[in-house]
């Protein structure tokens, strides 16, 4: 843990892309690690927002506000529906609606339109009420003639491994793998589905192996339809490698023509996803352990895996990693 703070600490923050994304992701990492320690129930992609906003806030000091001023489900919610500068979407939401207690929130449920309906069903899931109280208010959403609204909700309720939210998220797995998906508000579902796998890999029913291999064999074939490659794409096959390898299914990849680096990277997060199912661990990307972290223990035990499930030589193991570190 000490480690990463120093690390943060020495990090560039400027407007270099490549700077910024690895002080996200070291960042992130940080305060994962701090919300576990402190049972803030954070999701991943809702602490990536937060550090975002944070780091956003602190290029603005000028301005004097901090983000700290707010609730961290308050931070979560506005992170999630509305990406980086969220202090604006605060300003005119509390304009609008005077709070941003629960109370508010569960009354733009009711009366909110759009935007602010997604708003409320993030801050509702993500400000550590009862089981039976998210379930209550979010599990309407699930039938919501609104994609956005049916997804947000099934995502939230995901979380908390809902069992009504479950066949949703199967079907948000391959929803919208169309060219026509792309002229909406792609970028948003894409952030959202890239963190499905994730869900329903710590679901714990092998029966949903099917429907993951499913999803990965159906994405690679839209990128070679279209003749591109997306970054949410690459990660969103990614995050199905390591729920298919955390499910133990090292045969997930056949019938796939992937090139040498994408079957690599496919490989080595079917292994990793394994070894966090063997091992009882909590997600961690493996951008944090190889490249951050530089773990040797977490090094040689996915070789062991590569060589084991894969039939890699040792050799071929180490280039194997060696594509993650250049990704």
């Amino acid at each position: 843990m000490l480690e990463f703070e120093r690390l943060l600490q020495t990090l560039p923050r400027g407007k270099n892309y490549e700077a910024m994304d690895t002080w996200f992701m070291v960042s992130y990492t940080v305060q994962r690690e701090r919300n576990h320690l402190s049972g803030l129930l954070l999701s991943d992609r809702g602490t990536r927002c937060w550090l975002r906003s944070l780091h956003l806030s602190r290029s603005r000091e000028e301005k004097g506000k901090e983000m700290f001023d707010y609730p961290e489900y308050v931070i979560e919610a506005f992170g999630a529906a509305y990406g980086e500068q969220i202090e604006e979407f605060i300003e005119e939401f509390v304009g609008r609606w005077g709070n941003l207690d629960i109370e508010t929130f569960e009354r733009v449920l009711q009366e909110g339109q759009g935007e602010e309906t997604i708003l409320a069903i993030f801050a509702i899931s993500s400000a550590a009420l009862p089981h039976s109280q998210v379930r209550e208010l979010l599990i309407p959403f699930l039938r919501s003639a609104e994609p956005k609204e049916r997804w947000a909700s099934a995502w939230c309720l995901g979380q908390l491994k809902e069992e009504e939210a479950l066949p949703v998220l199967i079907d948000l797995l391959e929803e919208g793998f169309t060219p026509e998906w792309r002229q909406r508000e792609w970028g948003w579902y894409e952030d959202i589905r890239e963190y499905i796998p994730l869900i329903l890999g710590e679901w714990g029913d092998a029966s949903l192996v099917p429907v993951l291999r499913h999803a990965l064999h159906t994405v690679w074939e839209m990128e070679q339809q279209i003749a591109q490659s997306y970054p949410t794409w690459r990660r969103y096959q990614a995050m199905l490698s390591w729920a298919l390898g955390y499910y133990g299914c090292f045969g997930a990849l056949t019938g796939l023509s992937l090139p040498e680096k994408r079957l690599s990277l496919a490989m080595l997060h079917l292994a990793w996803g394994h070894l966090q199912a063997t091992t009882g661990s909590d997600y961690q990307p493996l951008f944090t352990v190889l490249v951050e972290k530089k773990d040797p223990v977490v090094k040689q035990a996915l070789i062991e895996v590569l060589e084991q499930r894969f039939g890699l030589s040792e050799q071929e193991s180490l280039v194997c990693l060696k594509q993650r570190l250049i990704e």
